[in-house]
């Protein structure tokens, strides 16, 4: 599996949106692409397929927690640059190394994130439907993007990799590898790292009748098919684990 796939997976199951690939692109409600894999390609907006539709969006601060680790990924004891233990409360320059039990492994952390969301969207969806055949097959829809104001990703390229964090011990204390301040300064992981701001996860809709969701489960269907005579423009579950073949 491709490492954006591998972190779409891990994702979409711990935190039940699809991730914004690379973290921190530029995305919004309202642009239009296609699924492979679990991973979103942005192709456009929703004005290149469909006209007359006007988007109401909303933006509201979070207070959800932002963040998960892979299973089998641990951190070791805080000690300080050099060696020595680290005690809590005392501002002293520590760092600890974060292990990976297998490949594609992520620790992620996000903070102070504002939601973006299409407020009309039954509105939205009804028009859509309306004008189903203009809408081009494969793809779909960005209706709410998580937003962050600082995240922070690694993704392990291997088993038993490891990336050694570096900042202060309170910050670290916490596990937040978003915290600022908290750095990688040595890697033998082989993998990925990315922090910064900006978009990270994404809800989406489509056409029911592309992954087969009227009863027995999610499953691909050729993109060639024509369109069906009846479709429901839907909420996409990003938990299915059906995407991962898409």
């Amino acid at each position: 599996m491709e490492l954006d796939s591998q972190y779409a997976a891990e994702v979409r199951e711990k935190l039940g949106f699809f991730p914004v690939w690379p973290p921190g692109d530029a995305v919004a409600p309202g642009d239009v692409g296609t699924l492979r894999k679990g991973v979103f390609r942005r192709e456009g907006t929703l004005s290149d397929l469909v006209g007359g539709i006007e988007l109401e969006v909303t933006r509201q601060p979070t207070d959800q927690p932002t963040r998960f680790r892979s299973s089998g990924c641990s951190a070791s004891q805080i000690h300080a640059a050099g060696g020595a233990p680290a005690v809590a409360g005392v501002d002293v320059k520590a760092e600890m190394t974060v292990t990976f039990g297998a490949e594609g492994g992520v620790a992620f952390d996000a903070e102070r994130c504002v939601e973006v969301v299409v407020a009309n969207m039954l509105k939205v969806r009804s028009a859509i439907e309306a004008q189903r055949r203009a809408w081009k097959a494969g793809y779909v829809l960005v209706s709410r993007v998580t937003v962050a104001e600082r995240y922070a990703v690694i993704i392990s390229g291997r088993a038993g990799a490891s990336v050694v964090l570096q900042g202060a011990a309170d910050a670290l204390a916490q596990w937040n590898i978003a915290k600022a301040g908290i750095s990688a300064t040595e890697s033998n992981q082989g993998g990925y790292q990315r922090d910064g701001d900006g978009p990270i996860l994404l809800g989406l809709y489509g056409f029911d009748w592309m992954f087969n969701l009227g009863g027995g489960g999610l499953k691909p269907l050729s993109l060639d098919q024509p369109t069906p005579s009846a479709e429901t423009f839907i909420e996409l579950p990003a938990r299915n684990p059906a995407f991962d073949q898409l």
